[in-house]
């Protein structure tokens, strides 16, 4: 299904990286009028060349992520487009560049949303680095607003 690494980093955070991290879940916390205890965890992904993540969807009946936002942490040099395959869209990474789409229907947000099926395409060249966070439909056991790095 992927070849993606999801191991995080042995080292912590940096400073600047941490107050990314901390921007961006502020700003979606902001635009979406959703309060953070019903945000996962920020989850960072490193491609290498020859890396991807097969199709699939980021919500289950027993996973209710209702929104999905991915954002590109850098230019990349080849390919490794996210693919909206039912859409037929693809998005090139462009580092600052922020996707968000809903995983769910609109007339029943416990029902996952087969048009919200994605994939990374085969990275070609270069590293690709994007950050990953899921908003559910309601708050989290464990609201702790952590930073993993992978």
């Amino acid at each position: 299904l992927r070849s993606v690494s999801v191991a995080p980093f042995a080292e912590p955070l940096r400073a600047a990286e941490r107050r990314v991290v901390e921007q961006m879940g502020a700003r979606l916390e902001t635009l979406l009028a959703v309060p953070r205890s019903h945000f996962e965890p920020m989850q960072v992904v490193r491609y290498e060349a020859g890396n991807y993540y097969r199709q699939h969807m980021d919500a289950s009946r027993s996973l209710q992520r209702m929104l999905t936002a991915f954002l590109y942490l850098n230019d990349v040099e080849g390919a490794g487009e996210t693919n909206f395959t039912r859409l037929g869209l693809a998005v090139r990474p462009k580092q600052g560049r922020l996707l968000l789409w809903p995983n769910v229907l609109n007339e029943d947000p416990e029902t996952p949303d087969p048009r919200a099926t994605h994939e990374a395409s085969t990275l070609t060249a270069g590293r690709k680095y994007g950050a990953n966070m899921w908003v559910h439909l309601r708050p989290l056991r464990s609201n702790r607003w952590r930073m993993t790095r992978l």
